[in-house]
């Protein structure tokens, strides 16, 4: 019997393939554990058509799939990425600026050991009117940026989506340099059922959401935040902007070294947090839990 051996590469896209199923089983025993789901966003447990669910058109390009380190040059207007793996990549692997007119989709990829000395170390996305993004069923771990985005750096025009859905951000970032995991600017901004873990920043650990749009509401909902450590002194784990609600979330085991903003900051407009769990976090004496330094902060149900 003949025994094919792999590349080091073609094991790193296996394994990504293998942790990405398993993160899906996870993220949908943990919503149901839950008791809850969001209406809105029921259809994206659905895999025959994601970029249909979110866009609401047919793709009519030509989709990249399992791709390792693939290039992706900008100008097609549309892009589908599903299952490609990027390793050991530096200088943002996904780097789209300044363009108008698209539509982009990364599906059930995987990040590892990817490096930028500018915003976003993996995903810089800075683009003009017309064009949204939506981050799906993704794995990042061990990516750092020396400035701010250690994951990814997003910001789009009004009327657009910025969405980050049912994925996992591991070991993300270093105490010492960098800001935020996820920095996510403008508009229609939604984080659900995605899971920070252990993600470390001096700023914000995981991720600021900041959106001035009076269209919708800043959503971060049924996902765990957990292990996850900030560092210096204006420090928080969570950074969300304007009209916002923090829905079912288990916020659990996160350390504010030295801030006394405390776990969650919020500025401008108000704030609602529900249904959320905050088990064992640590901040510094005096400190706050959730800090809101403008208008009205609404807690419902946590504990």
């Amino acid at each position: 019997m003949r025994v094919m051996k792999l590349s080091f590469l073609q094991q790193i896209s296996l394994l990504a393939k293998l942790y990405n199923k398993l993160l899906f089983f996870i993220i949908v025993i943990s919503a149901c554990c839950a008791n809850k789901l969001n209406a809105n966003l029921d259809s994206s447990l659905r895999d025959d058509d994601p970029w249909n669910v979110y866009f609401n058109s047919q793709f009519i390009g030509e989709e990249t799939k399992s791709c390792i380190n693939c290039n992706l040059s900008p100008g097609k207007g549309q892009y589908y990425l599903d299952e490609c793996t990027f390793y050991n990549d530096n200088d943002r692997v996904i780097n789209f600026s300044s363009i108008d007119d698209s539509l982009f989709l990364h599906n059930r990829c995987f990040f590892s050991h990817c490096t930028s000395a500018e915003d976003g170390s993996c995903v810089y996305y800075n683009v003009d009117r017309n064009s949204s993004i939506v981050q799906r069923k993704f794995c990042c771990t061990k990516c750092e940026s020396s400035k701010n985005g250690h994951f990814s750096y997003i910001k789009v025009d009004p009327n657009n989506i910025n969405f980050f859905i049912e994925s996992s951000l591991f070991d993300v970032g270093k105490e010492d340099i960098g800001e935020k995991a996820i920095h996510a600017e403008k508009d229609n901004i939604i984080v659900s059922s995605t899971n920070f873990s252990s993600c470390k920043a001096p700023d914000v650990a995981t991720c600021s959401l900041v959106s001035q749009s009076n269209n919708y509401i800043t959503t971060f909902n049924y996902s765990t935040v957990i292990n996850n450590k900030a560092t210096d002194g204006d420090s928080v784990i969570i950074e969300i902007w304007y009209n916002s609600l923090i829905d079912s979330c288990n916020i659990i085991n996160n350390t504010n070294r030295q801030s006394t903003i405390g776990i969650i900051y919020h500025q401008a407009n108000s704030l609602t947090v529900k249904s959320c769990s905050f088990i064992n976090n640590t901040t510094p004496e005096g400190s706050c839990l959730i800090y809101n330094n403008d208008d009205q902060l609404t807690v419902d149900s946590c504990s």
